[in-house]
C-alpha cells in the first residue's frame, strides 16, 4: 500500500506493527497480574474440594482469619443469606421477595457456570470470619463470608487467630 508524499507503508509492515502491538498488550497483561502464592493456591484448591482449613490472611495491613470454603459453598451461602435478608423492609414485601430471589438466583447461576469452567482458583473464600485491624482489635461479624483475590494476599498463616485478654 503506497501513500502520497513519500510515506510508504506496506501491508507486511502494518501486519508486523499489529503483531508487535499485540505482543506488548499481552506482556502488559502478564505484568499487571499480581503473583499468587502457589502453596496458598493449593490450599484453596483443597478447600474447593470441601476440606475447610483454618487460615489467617494478611491483606494491606489487615488480618483476616477464618476457614477456607469452596467457591460453591460461598455462592450457595451468599444466595441463602440474600434469601433470608430482612434489609429490604422498606419495600413492599412482594417486591422485596422478588428482588431478593432474583439476586439469589443470579448467584446460583454464577456458581454453576464457574464450576463448569474449572481452572486454577484466583479467589479465596472464607467463613467464620474475624477481621483484625492495625491496632489489634478485631471485628467478629456473625454469619460473615469473605472473598478476596489470591494476588492481593501479602502473607498467610495456616490456623486462625483469636484475641487473648
Amino acid at each position: 500500500m503506497k501513500r502520497e508524499h513519500g510515506n510508504t507503508m506496506t501491508d507486511e509492515n502494518t501486519a508486523e506493527m499489529r503483531e508487535q502491538e499485540e505482543k506488548e498488550n499481552e506482556l502488559q497483561t502478564v505484568i499487571s497480574e499480581p503473583p499468587i502464592d502457589i502453596v496458598l493456591e493449593l490450599l484453596v484448591t483443597v478447600g474447593n474440594c470441601g476440606l475447610g482449613l483454618p487460615v489467617t490472611l494478611f491483606v494491606k495491613g489487615v488480618m483476616v482469619t477464618g476457614n477456607i470454603i469452596s467457591f460453591e459453598d460461598y455462592m450457595k451461602k451468599t444466595a441463602d443469606n440474600i434469601r433470608s435478608s430482612t434489609n429490604l423492609t422498606e419495600m413492599d414485601e412482594e417486591i422485596s421477595r422478588e428482588v431478593t430471589e432474583s439476586i439469589a438466583k443470579r448467584f446460583d447461576t454464577i456458581r454453576t457456570d464457574s464450576l463448569q469452567r474449572g481452572g486454577s482458583p484466583r479467589m479465596i473464600h472464607l467463613d467464620n470470619v474475624k477481621i483484625f485491624n492495625q491496632n489489634g482489635n478485631f471485628i467478629d461479624i456473625s454469619n460473615a463470608l469473605w472473598r478476596g483475590a489470591l494476588g492481593s494476599i501479602d502473607g498467610w498463616i495456616l490456623g486462625t487467630l483469636s484475641r487473648t485478654e
